[in-house]
């Protein structure tokens, strides 16, 4: 097979997507696993990177007032592989990860919609907590797209 010259997202989609199809458990785990990071990497400007620094303070009895900075910063494959491919002009990446709600003991349609649109986080068959399930991945609409939703 020959080796492709340059790797576009929608190659990568692709790829990626075929891999969901092949095991969707596996890129399922994979990419909804993310690990702490620090705050070199979250400062990255292609790389996307959840979390925050905060500042709090504590007092301490030979001390006095101590201030602390923690950050919870986490990154995970998904926010790496859009960093190589870079982000838009809103600092969004291009690939997009879709997710369901489903029901950890796998009922069928497991959701209830009430009437302002609210999805209940409960299955209504179980009563199990609904989790997220990875179904593919798409190209992430442009700015202009997300701004008409």
């Amino acid at each position: 097979m020959e080796k492709d010259k340059e790797v576009t997202v929608e190659k990568a989609i692709e790829v990626l997507n075929r891999a969901v199809k092949s095991d969707p458990d596996a890129m399922d785990k994979l990419f909804n696993h993310r690990v702490p990071c620090n705050e070199i990497l979250a400062e990255d400007p292609t790389i996307q990177v959840r979390g925050h620094r905060t500042k709090g303070w504590s007092i301490d009895d030979t001390k006095g007032i101590v201030i602390k900075e923690e950050s919870n910063y986490k990154v995970g494959l998904l926010g790496i592989l859009n960093g190589i491919f870079g982000v838009d002009e809103e600092s969004w990446g291009f690939i997009s990860m879709i997710e369901d709600l489903a029901c950890p003991n796998g009922c069928e349609n497991p959701l209830e919609i009430e009437s302002n649109k609210n999805i209940k986080p409960n299955c209504i068959k179980c009563g199990r907590q609904l989790i997220h399930k990875l179904t593919k991945f798409e190209r992430t609409l442009s700015a202009e797209e997300r701004a008409k939703q």
